[in-house]
């Protein structure tokens, strides 16, 4: 399910652009926003599984630099401030803790 997320286009017109997906059906994503170009067979995107401002829940790595994505969220309640991305293997969600001044516990 993707929706209330962000969608980042890898390959194609759109390549470096990033939209938020509002809902999903089948193999259809809507978005607030149309791409700027037109998006065609063979364009790859990914996704960012979540988008800015928004509150949520994840299980880090034991390094505490990642997130297991395994594995079910267990209660780390983070605000997500900023998605950078750039390809699969390096882009970068910046995010404060629930615990932390700015950032409030999901609900």
């Amino acid at each position: 399910d993707l929706d209330e997320t962000m969608i980042y286009c890898l390959t194609g017109q759109n390549a470096g652009k990033s939209k938020k997906c509002t809902s999903t059906s089948g193999t259809t994503a809507t978005f607030v926003v149309a791409w700027p170009l037109d998006v065609a067979a063979g364009d790859t995107f990914m996704t960012g599984g979540c988008v800015p401002t928004q509150t949520l829940a994840l299980t880090l790595t034991s390094d505490l630099t990642g997130v297991n994505g395994a594995l079910a969220p267990t209660g780390a309640a983070y605000n997500v401030v900023e998605l950078r991305f750039k390809d699969r293997s390096s882009s970068y969600a910046y995010i404060t803790f629930g615990d932390h001044a700015f950032c409030t516990r999901p609900t």
